[in-house]
């Protein structure tokens, strides 16, 4: 396999060809490195390493998916900043954050490639002609990974027409996803009406006109399709632009 990344030469050094063999506690023991779950305060993640070893701790209240990014993300540092010390926020460990500390963000990427990696995970994205949720929670069962980390794969792969915006409970925007494949110009409204597919409880895509989600001037004459669910207090919208139209970058 050529032009893999450092986390994806790991484990192709390991011979792992599943997405259930990536076991982070182990590839981690494979470095000099010893995982432990245990309370901590301020910090979701820390990692301290002398020499050619270290020990990662995790937040032992943090969900099982969580704990597998902060893992990730440690090895990210033992592997990009070997001989420093690492107390990392919930905030450093989020993927759509725009850290502003060049670490975190390497970390962030190595993370993403040691539970992504290219060579199990484009295949998927390959033999996916439309992401749905349910698409998205069955790759994320299987590589055992969170909902927004599973998306953000899919996104980043820029292989898929699709965006993810994501809103509170008001319905007031908080940030939005977008692959390359969607011009920047498309940028969801700020507040909006429940969603149709929120509204019908409908379990596929949903059509609706584009001036649902956009308020450009001319997006009433185009068609999108949505998918919508609440999850916690949030509305996590997932919006494919199918017309070659609305993907003219010009």
């Amino acid at each position: 396999m050529k032009n893999l990344s450092k986390a994806e030469n790991l484990l192709n050094s390991l011979g792992i060809s599943t997405p259930g063999e990536i076991d982070l506690e182990a590839i981690a023991w494979t470095q000099n490195v010893l995982v432990k779950t245990r309370p901590l305060e301020g910090c979701e993640a820390r990692i301290f390493g002398k020499g050619d070893v270290a020990i990662i701790s995790v937040n032992e209240d943090s969900r099982p998916t969580r704990q597998r990014f902060s893992i990730a993300h440690e090895l990210g540092h033992w592997n990009n900043d070997r001989g420093m010390n690492f107390y990392c926020s919930s905030k450093d460990l989020e993927i759509g954050f725009k850290n502003s500390k060049l670490a975190e963000r390497l970390a962030n990427y190595f993370a993403a490639d040691l539970l992504f990696p290219s060579f199990l995970f484009k295949p998927i994205v390959r033999q996916t002609p439309e992401l749905t949720w349910d698409v998205i929670k069955g790759v994320s069962n299987d590589f055992n990974t969170s909902l927004t980390a599973t998306v953000f794969r899919f996104i980043d792969s820029n292989e898929l027409p699709v965006m993810l915006a994501v809103y509170n409970s008001n319905l007031e925007r908080l940030w939005v996803k977008r692959s390359s494949q969607i011009p920047e110009r498309w940028y969801p409204k700020e507040t909006i009406s429940i969603p149709q597919s929120l509204k019908w409880n409908d379990s596929g895509m949903f059509p609706v006109t584009a001036d649902y989600w956009f308020d450009q001037d001319d997006c009433d004459e185009y068609e999108i399709e949505e998918q919508t669910f609440q999850y916690a207090d949030r509305i996590l919208a997932l919006l494919t632009i199918k017309d070659e139209r609305m993907r003219d970058l010009e």
